[in-house]
């Protein structure tokens, strides 16, 4: 078994991980949150991916949590431990304009990962790259039925000029990730495909994407437009494993270059941070004068230089701007819907008497403007012994001019998770009161945890995408007029 046929197998697995992942998520979540066993019997018969599932679980009412949660690319939990793309810390300490050490470390992993063997996600792991390697097949398929297809280089800095952009687009609330960025393209449309059976916007944006690779340019979300493969390429700058390059073997063949995922140039060592580290030129070197090997990095200064600069421009640009509320990464709760870290959230633990008070609240999509908004709430508490609380709790909400009764909840559910939906009737700046009362009758309040709340409208107006639509077009359309230029310059050679 050859390397690529593992990472072939690995890249296979991980598609399949996009569908698994939520579905299991959402039958745990079904298990936690309806309080009939009855209901719970009648929708598990109702759904067939369901009613699998519960047999390969014996058939029980079983509440073990599912030890993997999440997406497995943007954010997702192996038994409780949260891990998330770089490239969602970064944007999500952008947002909250702080760095928390439990958001930093949900990072760790992936960081640690490219700092040894580089951009592996991408080359490894990525559902878009292994479809994007499909379209390469796809391209030259039609190449030998004698249909021609265009391969216009476009400049390989785009993506980190789009990196910047996402930061800098994060920190006022608006997520680019969510159009341009590959794996999360795949997550969030795998997630409604496996638990609502319904298509989002990721089909046609891939599909596109697919076409354009296949007819007129060769990976071109990889190599000029992916701003989590900028991220991961300047993490291997510092990359220890790497493919090396034995010039005393090489006998110039150059079979390596045409099979290069990245359009790299190993056959003359120029491998580079670019690199995946896929290792088809290695597969294709008939005398293994590239391989693996170990390569202590050595950074220029003009690098040290450009990022320093990039980093005060984007300081300044985070003090100039409006603080927003974080993305939600951590959560309380265990519905995968719900805990998508792509939908703005908050997270923040109040002590109060003891109590540890953990207060998640996001906006509920669906309700329309004129109705006014939905607010999910969320509540966790730890008892001053550190166990669980999950009695009677009392939730105030207020402010914007709205004020609202007390909401009540005897007890919490089976998680220890007090989940409700609170209407409101415009955004703005808002305070919650979270009540543990004294004894188990009566409301006389014991413990009084505060919050506020900011609610803020997010996304990308019309306005905004189509100006920057246009202007993307147009910085595209000038690159194809230059490479179209400096091809027509080339010398023409008589053999």
């Amino acid at each position: 078994m050859t390397v690529q046929h593992v990472r072939r197998m690995v890249q296979i697995t991980a598609l399949l991980g996009l569908f698994v992942i939520p579905i299991l998520a959402a039958y745990e979540n079904l298990l936690a949150k309806t309080g009939s066993p009855y209901l719970v019997q009648s929708k598990i018969e109702a759904d067939p991916m369901f009613r699998f599932i519960h047999a390969l679980r014996g058939g029980k009412m079983r509440m073990e949590p599912v030890p993997i949660q999440g997406d497995l690319w943007w954010t997702f939990r192996v038994d409780g431990y949260s891990i998330s793309d770089p490239l969602a810390v970064a944007g999500n300490v952008a947002s909250a304009r702080a760095l928390e050490v439990a958001r930093l470390a949900q990072a760790l992993v992936p960081v640690v990962i490219a700092l040894l063997l580089g951009r592996i996600f991408c080359g490894w792991i990525c559902p878009v790259g292994f479809l994007l390697e499909m379209a390469e097949k796809v391209r030259r398929g039609l190449n030998r039925l004698g249909i021609v297809t265009l391969d216009v280089q476009f400049p390989r800095w785009n993506k980190y000029v789009i990196l910047v952009l996402f930061i800098l687009f994060a920190s006022i609330g608006v997520w680019l990730s969510e159009w341009i960025y590959g794996p999360q393209l795949a997550a969030s449309e795998a997630n409604t495909i496996a638990v609502l059976g319904v298509l989002k916007k990721g089909v046609p944006i891939l599909f596109a994407i697919f076409l354009f690779e296949v007819l007129f340019s060769k990976r071109f979300l990889c190599r000029v437009v992916c701003p989590g493969g900028a991220l991961y390429s300047l993490l291997s700058f510092f990359r220890i494993v790497r493919v090396k390059h034995e010039a005393s073997s090489c006998v110039g063949c150059n079979q390596c270059v045409p099979v290069c995922t990245m359009g790299l140039e190993p056959n003359v060592g120029k491998i580079g941070h670019e690199c995946d580290g896929c290792g088809t030129c290695i597969g294709s070197c008939p005398v293994s004068s590239l391989h693996y090997g170990w390569s202590f990095p050595r950074l220029p200064a003009k690098w040290l230089k450009l990022a320093g600069a990039a980093t005060a421009v984007a300081v300044f640009f985070l003090l100039l701007t409006n603080t927003v509320f974080a993305h939600h990464v951590q959560g309380v709760n265990t519905n995968y819907m719900e805990n998508y870290p792509q939908v703005p959230a908050y997270d923040r633990t109040v002590e109060a008497d003891g109590y540890k008070v953990t207060l998640t609240y996001l906006d509920v999509p669906g309700a329309e403007k004129a109705e006014g908004y939905v607010m999910g709430v969320y509540i966790q508490i730890k008892d001053p012994t550190g166990k669980p609380y999950g009695g009677p709790l009392r939730v105030i909400i207020s402010g914007e001019g709205q004020d609202t009764d007390p909401a009540d909840h005897p007890s919490a559910d089976k998680l220890g998770i007090y989940n409700f939906r609170w209407k409101y009737e415009k955004k703005g700046e808002y305070d919650a009161e979270v009540i543990i009362p004294e004894g188990t009758e009566g409301w006389t309040p014991a413990t009084v945890a505060n919050f506020h709340i900011s609610m803020r409208e997010q996304g990308i107006s019309t306005t905004v995408l189509i100006i920057s639509g246009c202007g993307v077009l147009a910085v595209l359309l000038i690159q194809v007029v230059a490479y179209v230029k400096k091809r027509a310059a080339r010398p023409i050679t008589n053999s």
